[in-house]
């Protein structure tokens, strides 16, 4: 009786390990407003940069499970999974490279993919406000990214 304890106490323990694991992996980072909510909570977009959709959807097929992204000064940097540059604007040759220290804002893919359904615009906009970062696709907006650091998820 002991052994049969003890082995549905492990198979109890194993199904719960994975069952966490399955759930710590499905971290979904993002919100998607109107922009109308986006600009009522967040405030006015102090520096923009404007994509076209199609360039925009082909950098988030090569993100990974997270787009980041990253304003220094009048550039604006977006970054895979592995903080792999995939996009900059300005005029610099150089691909940068990025540490873990560097503060970047993160977003699920998914979510990132479910605004681009939601707004079917020609032109995405990656926006800075004064506390956060957000991208508007026609009327919606993506919003709620995480500040990594701290807050990193782990590819």
């Amino acid at each position: 009786m002991k052994k049969w304890n003890f082995s549905a106490l492990l198979l109890f323990l194993f199904f719960l390990a994975l069952d966490s694991n399955f759930l710590s992996a499905q971290t979904v980072i993002g919100k998607v407003y109107t922009k109308a909510e986006a600009d009522k909570l967040y405030g006015p977009v102090l520096k923009s940069i404007k994509l076209p959709a199609s360039q925009f959807k082909n950098i988030l097929s090569r993100s990974g499970k997270f787009m980041k992204f990253r304003f220094e000064g009048s550039d604006l940097y977006i970054l895979n999974t592995d903080r792999k540059e995939l996009f900059r604007s300005g005029s610099t040759a150089t691909v940068r490279t990025f540490s873990a220290t560097d503060p970047v804002r993160v977003y699920s893919s998914s979510v990132v993919d479910e605004l681009l359904s939601k707004g079917q615009s020609s032109t995405i906009t990656i926006e800075q406000r004064a506390d956060v970062m957000s991208v508007t696709d026609g009327e919606y907006t993506l919003e709620n990214g995480t500040g990594c650091p701290p807050d990193c998820e782990e590819p």
